[in-house]
């Protein structure tokens, strides 16, 4: 009887901390990937999804909520390890995860950071200019690829998520334009899926499909993609001059996504990692960071690649698919 009437543990006191009031800047955004300012934005953003503070002064304050969100993010520490630097108990840093990714995650904010205005014809036209500027290539209106997420593996799974490179993984995929603004997103799709079945299911792709613009506009992609007039990929066998000057020109246009892939990896390396979470809570980790990239690339958190002039002489693209379906 003595042994079952256990006494009660105390509770356990933290530190609380405040990251905001850190000095150095540089040391602040090399930690948290953005600056004070940005960040205070970024609160005002999801602050409908917030708790609000109490006014007993015990609850972690909105702006430290943001930060623990990017800190799991650009660490992809274990929760311990997060409630012992922001002073608080592992089951609110869970919660606060949570928060804050859906509120990044929201079909609001998704629709205000990840946009591609296929149907209108002025992008379109700023779009396949920018990217002429790049290596030449004419009416490209994006650059497509697919990259792995890992996860742990599923339990009762059957093994759908192991990738190719025998590990489970999500199939992520993304439109990105010339400057390395992720125009479409799909994180959802097992690692055992094909990229070009992932693209080919798409809403881009319906919509570009469903256009009937003459102009030839298409997306750029590897050889894992099928060649048709929406979707150029590099010829297989170049032979002549003007076939290896293509596939030059393609893929100094289309390194920009895989850039891309690398630069938002390494912001947030816990993209690169095992996430320790259920697939769909990983598919919506992976969305709120491509979010958080493009909200960087607003506020002048990316690297922008020089341009050169517009290619006006270049054959059109679509006369380049049909040349090499023949």
């Amino acid at each position: 009887m003595l042994a079952l009437a256990r006494r009660r543990q105390a509770n356990q006191a933290y530190r609380r901390i405040h990251p905001t009031t850190m000095a150095n800047a540089s040391i602040f955004r090399g930690k948290y990937r953005f600056t004070k300012s940005a960040i205070d934005d970024l609160v005002l953003i999801t602050n409908p999804y917030l708790a609000d503070t109490n006014p007993n002064g015990m609850t972690i304050s909105k702006r430290d909520q943001v930060l623990i969100f990017i800190s799991s993010l650009a660490s992809n520490a274990f929760q311990s390890v997060l409630c012992d630097r922001f002073g608080c108990s592992q089951q609110t840093i869970s919660n606060i995860i949570e928060r804050v990714m859906y509120a990044l995650t929201d079909p609001i904010v998704v629709a205000h950071y990840i946009q591609f205005p296929i149907e209108d014809d002025s992008w379109r036209r700023r779009t396949a200019r920018d990217f002429s500027r790049m290596a030449g290539l004419r009416n490209v209106v994006g650059a497509v690829d697919g990259t792995f997420i890992p996860i742990l593996n599923p339990p009762n799974s059957n093994n759908s998520f192991r990738c190719r490179k025998q590990y489970p993984a999500l199939n992520v995929t993304c439109i990105v334009d010339s400057w390395g603004r992720i125009l479409y997103v799909n994180p959802r799709s097992s690692g055992s899926t094909h990229d070009s079945f992932v693209l080919e299911h798409s809403t881009a792709r319906r919509r570009i499909n469903a256009l009937t613009c003459p102009q030839g506009y298409a997306l750029i992609g590897d050889k894992a993609y099928k060649n048709d007039g929406r979707l150029m990929t590099p010829l297989a066998r170049p032979v002549t001059r003007q076939e290896k000057l293509y596939n030059k020109m393609h893929a100094k246009s289309r390194v920009i996504v895989e850039q891309v892939y690398g630069m938002i990896k390494r912001r947030f390396p816990a993209l690169t990692s095992r996430m320790r979470y259920e697939p769909a809570k990983c598919a919506r980790m992976v969305l709120a960071a491509t979010v958080l990239w493009n909200y960087g690339l607003d506020k002048g958190h990316g690297v922008q690649r020089g341009r050169g002039p517009i290619n006006n002489t270049y054959p059109m693209p679509l006369l380049l698919v049909m040349y090499a379906l023949l």
